[in-house]
């Protein structure tokens, strides 16, 4: 089953509602404008997904940090020695024990799915579905996840994404913590 052709046509929740229907295999190639994401898929589940220009709230290193499971300054260290050896950076941090396996499963399952939920903004583009025989992904670290979980998901952000623009004046806003004495 090849797939394609315009998220005007076909919206990206149709894609993922028939994909994980008919528990298909294969990667989904998504353009819009300069941005290319891939999404693979096993058995209609999702188990890894790519951003063509990496934004840097995606890559792993980042997702690991924001989470307090790593330190900046060993995830420099850790990315120096991890060009090095090619070895993959989650490998590398759990061979190192730099974070656990249950760290770098919870980064991953969060890496990819703002990688997907991301998708579900996008107005236009175009996409193409290869159906495959088996897709390569992380089967160690990473547990597959429903195409029907993450639709949900997704539509339920784009209702709510109106209600937060009217909340939020400007995307460029930076919100801090107050202290609760202080108004």
């Amino acid at each position: 089953m090849a797939l394609e052709g315009t998220l005007r046509d076909f919206s990206l929740a149709d894609i993922f509602q028939l994909i994980g229907i008919q528990k298909k295999t294969g990667v989904l190639s998504l353009k819009n404008g300069g941005e290319a994401v891939t999404v693979s898929f096993l058995n209609g589940c999702v188990v890894s997904a790519d951003s063509l220009n990496k934004n840097l709230e995606d890559r792993l290193g980042t997702v690991l940090v924001k989470s307090g499971c790593l330190s900046e300054a060993l995830l420099q260290e850790a990315l120096k020695t991890q060009k090095e050896t090619l070895q993959r950076l989650g490998h590398f941090l759990v061979n190192e024990k730099l974070v656990t396996e249950d760290d770098l499963r919870d980064a991953l399952r969060l890496q990819i799915t703002q990688i997907v939920y991301r998708l579900f903004r996008w107005k236009d583009g175009d996409y193409h579905f290869s159906q495959e025989e088996t897709v390569e992904y992380d089967r160690q670290h990473f547990t597959p996840l429903s195409a029907e979980n993450i639709l949900m998901e997704g539509i339920r952000m784009i209702d709510e994404w109106p209600i937060i623009e009217r909340k939020i004046s400007s995307l460029d806003m930076v919100f801090r913590k107050t202290r609760p004495d202080v108004e």
